[in-house]
């Protein structure tokens, strides 16, 4: 498979995922996502938590991946919309929109550390998909896997200090984290399964992921150790794209259990799930903030 195919695989159905950001004390607030709902191709829309009020933020493009800066106050994404995928960020309220990639490489996947300076993201300029860091404003962009094997969907833990990803290291795709400087990575699960769309829970005591087992893709959650896992979802529908509420009360996500792929939200225990999209559009990737 040519490396584009590979990294936009992760990119669809298992997909290339983005932190949820925001911080707080409430279930409620905004939830940025994708949607086809309009102009022919993916667009960043938000609404607030209870699925009311949605508004485009972007026209142009496909664009992919939203995660909301810890404040609340921007979101990094990527486009394709200057012809090549790069990642993005912009106000949360869709202005302001500036590039902060350029080269001929797929970047993608991009989440906020916790104090703001810095955003992980995918690339493979390197020649195989690699876990990078810049400043928020684009400039040092570093690679921090090292590796000739396939890192993809970081995510920094709440106190900055480990990233979590995916990773083939040892074939299929596990858990694996490192420190957020880069280096010698630890693998939390150890499964013949492929597991993907890692984020921590606001404290950092959980990580939300998906594990593919067949063709059926549920969301699981597991201490940040590793122990513990548990199947969320678990049924015969796609659910995927893991976001925690800024209280870690509840879970958004992905699923076409309705026919179409929509977002949902559930408690962090998987009980009491609530459809907050219902239209004929494609839906994808969420990311919550208050």
């Amino acid at each position: 498979m040519k490396k584009a195919g590979l990294l936009f695989l992760c990119f669809g159905l298992i997909a290339i995922v983005s932190g949820c950001g925001g911080g707080g004390s409430s279930s409620g607030g905004t939830i940025a996502f994708t949607s086809d709902l309009e102009l022919g191709g993916d667009q960043i829309w938000s609404m607030s938590a209870d699925g009311t009020g949605m508004t485009r933020l972007t026209s142009s493009g496909e664009n992919a991946g939203p995660a909301f800066s810890p404040d609340g106050s921007q979101i990094t994404f990527t486009s394709d919309r200057d012809g090549n995928t790069e990642v993005y960020i912009m106000n949360a309220n869709g202005s302001a929109q500036t590039r902060l990639t350029t080269n001929s490489a797929i970047d993608m996947a991009p989440a906020f550390k916790p104090d703001e300076d810095k955003i992980t993201f995918t690339s493979d300029r390197d020649g195989n998909a690699q876990i990078y860091a810049m400043n928020s404003n684009g400039a040092s962009q570093t690679n921090l896997s090292g590796t000739a094997f396939h890192d993809i969907q970081s995510n920094y833990s709440p106190d900055g200090s480990t990233i979590v990803f995916a990773g083939n290291r040892d074939g299929d795709y596990d858990i694996h984290t490192m420190a957020a400087s880069g280096g010698p990575a630890t693998k939390l699960l150890n499964t013949s399964d492929d597991e993907f769309q890692p984020i921590y829970s606001p404290d950092g005591s959980k990580i939300a992921f998906v594990r593919l087992i067949g063709l059926n893709i549920d969301v699981w959650v597991m201490n940040s150790d590793g122990s513990g896992a548990v199947n969320l979802t678990n049924n015969s529908a796609s659910d995927s794209f893991p976001c925690w509420s800024p209280d870690g009360s509840k879970i958004a996500f992905v699923s076409n259990r309705g026919g179409d792929y929509d977002i949902y939200t559930m408690n962090a225990d998987g009980t009491n799930v609530q459809q907050l999209t219902n239209d004929s559009a494609r839906e994808g990737k969420p990311t919550w903030t208050m």
